[in-house]
């Protein structure tokens, strides 16, 4: 499984529209508890690390998963990002993969994953929170 760069430009341009930084490739993966990987250039991850390790001791469990997964990482010379197959098998990636830009951090997602996750939220009222945002 491979990070393109072309998306990863794409998506600093849209960054730069909006007066945020660039997104340095290939900073941080971590697994999430919704079993997609996320990830986080640098900065946003030392906040985020920070804001993790001051939860309660109740929520340990997100704490091993969010930290104790994240791993640096690099592009290789064709501006790919590899991923470990442990991440891959935490987010159940094989070959297909779905790779969307949610507000400061990426989320690679298994597509069938991710459509399922979408039908549960939408059908129990995920949409409402929006209610006092217009599209």
């Amino acid at each position: 499984l491979e990070l393109v760069k072309p998306t990863h430009d794409r998506f600093n341009e849209f960054l730069a529209k909006q007066g945020h930084p660039p997104y340095k490739p290939g900073e941080f993966f971590e697994a999430s508890p919704t079993m997609n990987l996320l990830l986080y250039p640098r900065p946003r991850w030392e906040e985020k690390r920070t804001e993790l390790a001051r939860l309660a001791h109740s929520r340990r469990v997100l704490q091993r998963i969010l930290i104790g997964s994240a791993v640096d990482l690099e592009l290789d010379g064709s501006g790919r990002i590899l991923i470990s197959p442990e991440l891959r098998a935490a987010a159940g990636l094989e070959r297909e993969v779905f790779l969307s830009g949610v507000g400061e951090h990426f989320e690679l997602w298994e597509p069938m994953r991710m459509e399922a996750l979408e039908k549960k939220q939408l059908a129990e009222g995920g949409l409402d929170a929006a209610d006092d945002f217009s599209v």
